[in-house]
Formats: C-alpha cells, sequence, structure tokens
C-alpha cells in the first residue's frame, strides 16, 4: 500500500521487487496470482507465471503468433495449431504439463479455473436466499477453502459458509484434511441471514441447532419432573416429619397430663395412695 501510494499504480509484475520486505522467494510464490490490466507486458494480465515468459514467447512465435495478438486477445485456437505437445514443450524448455497450461491460459486469459469443475447439483426449488431454511439438506460444490472454514456454493448466488468445526466428526487442524475445491459435499442449512447476505453451514447432517436444541429442551424437561417430584418428596417428609413431631408432642402431652393424685387423709401403701386418671 505505501509503495502504491507513492509511486502509484503497478505497471508490471516485475515492480513488486522493489515494495520493502518482498523479496525473490516472496515474488515467485505471488507474482502469478497478481493481474495487472493495460500494463507494459501483455503476459502481466494472464496466468502464465514470469518464470515462464521466455517459453510463452518461444511459444508464440513458433505457432505464428506475437505479443500484440495476446494483448488483443487475437490467440483464439492456438490449442488447435499445437499437433505435439511433447515435442513443442521440448523446444520451448519446459515441461508438457507446463505448456498445456500456457496454451490454455493464452487461449482464455485470466480464467477461473474453478469453471472447468463439476457443476453442483441444485434443488429446483431453491433459486435464491429467501428460499432456504434452517435444516434443509442440500448438495453442493466446496468453491474455496480457508484457515477456519470453506464456502460452498449451493445455487443461490450467495455461497455458503462451513466452519472447521461443522465439517466433520473428528479434529482436523486444517479443513484442506477434509475437503478440496471441487468437492460435491452435502450440507445442512444452520442459518440464514438475509440482511447481512450469509448462510451458515454443517456437513454434520442431523447435528443441526435445531435438534440439539430440541435435545436440550427435552432433556430439561425430563430433569424438571424428577425437581418437581424430588421438591413433593421433601415436602412430603416435612410433612410426616412435622406430623411426626406433633404426635409425639400428644403423646407427651398426654403423659404430662396423667400425673398421680394423692388422696388426702391417707398413708396406707403408696401404690394404694394412686389414682390415674383415664
Amino acid at each position: 500500500m505505501d509503495y502504491r501510494e507513492e509511486n502509484g499504480k503497478f505497471t508490471s509484475r516485475s515492480q513488486l521487487l522493489k515494495v520493502a520486505k518482498l523479496g525473490p522467494k516472496a515474488f515467485e510464490q505471488c507474482a502469478g496470482f497478481m493481474r495487472i490490466s493495460d500494463g507494459k507486458n501483455p503476459l502481466d494480465a494472464t496466468g502464465v507465471h514470469p518464470e515462464s515468459y521466455d517459453a510463452t514467447k518461444a511459444v508464440l512465435e513458433k505457432l505464428g503468433y506475437t505479443m500484440e495478438d495476446v494483448k488483443n486477445r487475437n490467440v483464439v485456437g492456438i490449442s488447435k495449431k499445437v499437433s505435439d505437445y511433447k515435442a513443442l514443450a521440448d523446444e520451448a524448455g519446459v515441461g508438457e504439463i507446463t505448456l498445456r497450461d500456457i496454451v490454455k491460459e493464452l487461449e482464455k486469459p485470466a480464467r477461473d479455473p474453478r469453471e472447468d469443475m463439476p457443476k453442483p447439483i441444485l434443488r429446483s426449488d431453491v433459486l435464491e436466499m429467501k428460499d432456504l431454511t434452517p435444516g434443509m439438506v442440500l448438495k453442493g460444490t466446496v468453491r474455496n477453502v480457508i484457515d477456519f472454514g470453506c464456502f460452498v456454493d449451493i445455487g443461490v448466488h450467495q455461497d455458503g459458509l462451513v466452519h472447521i468445526s461443522e465439517i466433520c466428526d473428528r479434529y482436523i487442524k486444517h479443513p484442506l484434511e477434509a475437503v478440496s475445491v471441487g468437492d460435491i459435499v452435502d450440507v445442512q442449512v444452520m442459518s440464514v441471514d438475509l440482511k447481512k447476505q450469509r448462510i451458515q453451514l454443517t456437513m454434520k447432517i442431523g447435528q443441526g441447532t435445531d435438534k440439539a436444541g430440541k435435545s436440550e429442551n427435552s432433556g430439561s424437561g425430563k430433569n424438571n419432573v424428577d425437581n418437581k417430584a424430588d421438591r413433593s418428596n421433601r415436602n412430603n417428609g416435612g410433612r410426616n416429619s412435622r406430623n411426626d413431631r406433633n404426635s409425639t408432642g400428644s403423646k407427651n402431652n398426654n403423659n404430662r397430663n396423667n400425673k398421680p393424685h394423692y388422696i388426702k387423709g391417707k398413708k396406707n401403701n403408696f401404690f394404694d395412695n394412686i389414682i390415674l386418671d383415664n
């Protein structure tokens, strides 16, 4: 950003080497992802890596094209002019696979390689985000894999996010351990935010938030019943204890009332002088 603010927009990929703290190794890794339209070199607007520029020029010359043809995109059908890829690759000094990639890029500059991947199997009743409902199970295609999850195309013009914790049941350090770009996967809708245009998906079919919530509610209901029973038992126990105490107290009161009465004027045997009230 500092370089652009001071020097303006980039006009060639080689200018990346002038950026502070961006060395040859970093340039090698990132240059192929940078596209420069209307730059000095027409190949800077394609996916051809700078390492292959010399080989690309040799191929163009061999097949009768110029750099001006690349700029004006007049190289459509170049693949039909290649009769022997192996021989042409040896002549250009590159591998056959690299040559095929160069030819494809020249024929269709800045193409998205994901376009060649299998299309998702879409449902006819799900065309827009408003058609989505939580719990719905769909098929989709993994379009991008990032550190914290992956984005899946389910055919509603907005890719849904599957968080890394929702990809599989086992522990994974990175989503690439379980999925890769182009995979066709089954996903379940967890939530839809139309305002923020966000779709949250899970690949753990049948383990969505709704099911978990239902399970938690049913469990808490059982606990409530048990708690009520416990409270009832405690209350009954309390009442029984109070009743026992009252009953015992009554007996004690009766015992206290059963005091011996002495008859005055008689000094016979001690037991003869006691009259108990019934």
